[in-house]
């Protein structure tokens, strides 16, 4: 190391970075400081042999203007320390406090201070490094401003699409260099925090980065942002699938592209009597991914709480509606018919779609249908034959908290019985599954039994069963 400049590649733009600032007091501790001023050598190199980092380039030009402020003394260090909060993200990763110096101590190797740098500097350490998963291979492609947008074989490993983009094609033209810098920074940022729900950058034209996402095969992880799920996976069951799986989004595309999401906490449970329907309880939001708002961009449309229900009919059945018309699947107390028609069809294609003007969103301007009863909708009209219909399942990877705190769910236990007495967790709807059937062999042939249950307007309440499930 010296005291010059570092040339720098900060995903794709390369930069005379002052590394040297990084070493004095107040930052000499930062994980970045030891990384680029001790372990340079395990960063991955472009083809031009120059030190990698992959993050967003804006960061990067923004802290290296701080640091040479700093070395003129025009700010102090805490101007750089209290960083700036659009680009959080990188700053709370790049300026976490680390017990490794600079300076190689013998033995440091095993300490739990070095585990710990690796675990948030790893990504950006070569792969062939013991600890290292930054990739080994430095993908660049150019941009239609004439800029270029790099990243790693690792990030782009689980998106075929986009890691093809850069490695078989010529230059980006089918989107503007904006949007195609944004994509690849989120695909960025949930590499780096697989467990968050990391939300879509933001864009003066959301519409074209919504595109540019389904192009590159990333609207999934853009679901798990849209309603907000981290820890969350997420796996499409495809057309008319669902079964007893619970955590159901249903993604629709109407003649005219309006795009309608329908997240629903629950399963599509069928009747037992194929001519008749069955109506189950479920945490239901509908979003606005493209369509009839003024402002582009996705928005969430939240249902009163005597509306968040999902009725199935058999398969020789229909759910008839109030004013005529029926279905096959009704979600959201008629908010959403798939299979629509006089008797419900079979085709689920056959869709209706509504809303209040009073669910609407406050933030967005509605310049959509409404019909005669004063009713809006999502798509480009009340109803509609979709053109893509597609259901995914979203599951948590973080166990299902309990609906009662451990000392509470004591207290409740021993007013029914004696106290001292303890509690097994047999079933739980959130981790098994809602099935009747999953829920009985569960239990199986326990006796004195507690239910506990949870609305979705957070209200509690308690069963005392002292025989069996029969």
């Amino acid at each position: 190391m010296s005291g010059r400049p570092m040339l720098l590649n900060a995903g794709g733009f390369v930069m005379a970075f002052p590394r040297d600032v990084l070493l004095c007091e107040g930052l000499r501790d930062t994980c970045l400081a030891v990384l680029l001023n001790r372990f340079d050598s395990w960063m991955i190199t472009d083809d031009n042999r120059i030190h990698f980092i992959d993050a967003d380039p804006f960061y990067f030009i923004w802290l290296a203007v701080k640091l040479r402020h700093l070395s003129c003394s025009r700010i102090d260090v805490s101007g750089i320390i209290e960083g700036c909060p659009a680009l959080a993200f990188y700053h709370d990763r790049f300026f976490a406090k680390t017990a490794v110096t600079i300076e190689p101590q013998h033995g440091d190797h095993d300490s739990e201070a070095f585990r710990g740098f690796m675990a948030v500097m790893g990504p950006f350490i070569s792969s062939s490094v013991a600890g290292g998963t930054g990739g080994s291979e430095v993908l660049s492609v150019r941009v239609a401003d004439g800029g270029v947008v790099a990243t790693t074989d690792a990030t782009l490993a689980d998106y075929s699409i986009l890691h093809d983009r850069f490695i078989k094609y010529g230059p980006v033209a089918d989107v503007s260099a904006d949007t195609f810098h944004k994509v690849v920074d989120y695909v960025r940022r949930i590499w780096l925090a697989p467990d968050a729900a990391t939300p879509l950058p933001t864009s003066s034209w959301p519409d074209e980065l919504l595109y540019a996402c389904d192009m590159y095969g990333l609207m999934e992880p853009v679901y798990l942002s849209m309603i907000g799920k981290s820890h969350s996976h997420i796996k499409c069951l495809f057309k008319a699938s669902g079964g007893c799986v619970s955590g159901l989004l249903f993604v629709i595309e109407d003649e005219k592209q309006h795009t309608i999401a329908c997240h629903t906490d629950g399963p599509l449970i069928p009747p037992a009597d194929p001519t008749s329907t069955l109506l189950t309880g479920s945490p239901v939001t509908f979003y606005s991914i493209s369509g009839p708002f003024e402002q582009q961009g996705i928005a969430k449309i939240t249902l009163p709480h005597d509306r968040q229900r999902v009725t199935v009919a058999g398969t020789e059945g229909a759910v008839v509606g109030d004013k005529g018309g029926a279905g096959k699947v009704v979600i959201g107390g008629g908010r959403l018919w798939l299979g629509y028609g006089e008797d419900g069809r079979r085709d689920l294609r056959s869709c209706r779609q509504l809303v209040k003007k009073d669910e609407l969103p406050d933030d967005k301007t509605y310049v959509g249908s409404i019909d005669e009863d004063g009713r809006a909708t999502l798509a480009d009209s009340h109803s509609f034959t979709a053109q893509r219909l597609e259901v995914y399942q979203v599951w948590s990877t973080l166990p299902a908290d309990p609906i009662l705190p451990a000392d509470d769910l004591q207290a409740l236990i021993d007013t029914t019985r004696d106290i001292g007495m303890a509690a097994q967790l047999l079933y739980k709807g959130e981790r098994d599954g809602w099935a009747h059937e999953t829920m009985v062999a569960k239990v199986g042939e326990a006796a004195d039994m507690l239910l506990v249950a949870k609305d979705t307007g957070s209200n509690t309440f308690a069963c005392h069963i002292e025989g069996q499930l029969k």
